[in-house]
């Protein structure tokens, strides 16, 4: 599969954009570093100096790409050739943006009109703003969330990589093909799902959905307290369901939280009890023994 036709596909599977602008006139192309702070009317590319460049893959550039308060794209944003998109507050793209080729895009705050998607070993980092529709990770691309909303869904596709520290996700978080994803804290409206060989590793954050495993999916939780009582082996005749109760290692409560674990696959969960390691309990008894000292001491001076 060709760039072009990987970029067309994705946008068919965002369905986000009604066509793809091919003449030259309705194009921007960023060979070099700029700072955008005015309006850009319609698509723009990064790492090309222009549409015979982009379309042959002939002469890639490896700029980085400003885009500042008061700086707007009407179209979608594409970035090429481990190229550098720097999105901040005051900002705005109106419909996709996506990296390609190993680019990285920051977003820290400013709005995204539609939906992000980044493959071939990309990298996003969002510290704010919003993403209005849903965030893709394909091919072995990572994703890096500390702030900042996603509207709809996210999905990590073919070995990528996310993790969610902060921020929220208005619908769910999936992890497909072999891709993992991390959740240390942040929101979810929705339910976290794994899937062929998908794996989610959950110790903070709140989930308001259920978690739901699936066709060779892992799910790792780590926290204190926790408990997976059996309710229904056979729920609607696929799935043995659980209830979820404990807390996760930043405090969160689980509730009798469902959890769905897919029958006759090897879909799977485990429940993992942290302790503070043994060094850690040594200091703080060290700590206490060394507390009447003190106190001895200065009741003699």
């Amino acid at each position: 599969m060709t760039r072009l036709t990987q970029r067309l596909a994705a946008f068919s599977a965002l369905a986000l954009l009604s066509a793809v602008v091919s003449t030259a006139h309705a194009q921007f192309f960023f060979p070099n570093d700029d700072t955008i702070n005015y309006t850009l009317p319609h698509n723009t590319y990064v790492g090309y100096a222009s549409q015979n460049d982009l379309y042959n893959r002939i002469s890639p550039t490896s700029p980085t790409f400003n885009l500042i308060s008061g700086g707007s794209i009407a179209g979608f944003l594409e970035a090429y050739n481990s190229s550098t998109v720097n999105l901040i507050t005051g900002a705005s793209v109106g419909s996709v943006v996506s990296a390609y080729d190993s680019s990285k895009v920051n977003i820290s705050g400013g709005s995204v009109g539609a939906g992000l998607y980044a493959t071939s070993s990309s990298t996003v980092n969002i510290r704010g703003g919003s993403i209005r529709y849903r965030l893709e990770a394909r091919g072995s691309s990572k994703v890096n969330i500390s702030g900042g909303s996603i509207g709809d869904t996210l999905h990590a596709y073919d070995y990528s990589i996310v993790t969610m520290s902060g921020g929220s996700s208005g619908h769910s978080l999936n992890a497909h093909d072999s891709s993992r994803l991390t959740m240390s804290g942040g929101s979810i409206i929705g339910g976290l799902f794994a899937s062929s060989f998908g794996t989610v590793d959950l110790s903070g954050g709140s989930v308001s959905g259920e978690l739901v495993i699936r066709d060779s999916g892992a799910l790792n939780i780590f926290g204190r307290g926790l408990v997976a009582l059996l309710v229904d082996p056979n729920y609607f005749g696929s799935y043995s369901l659980y209830s979820l109760s404990g807390k996760l290692l930043d405090g969160t409560v689980l509730t009798n939280k469902d959890l769905y674990i897919q029958n006759g696959t090897d879909a799977r969960f485990t429940l993992t009890e942290v302790v503070p390691e043994p060094g850690s309990l040594a200091l703080l008894v060290g700590c206490i023994g060394v507390l009447p000292l003190l106190v001895l001491r200065r009741r003699r001076k």
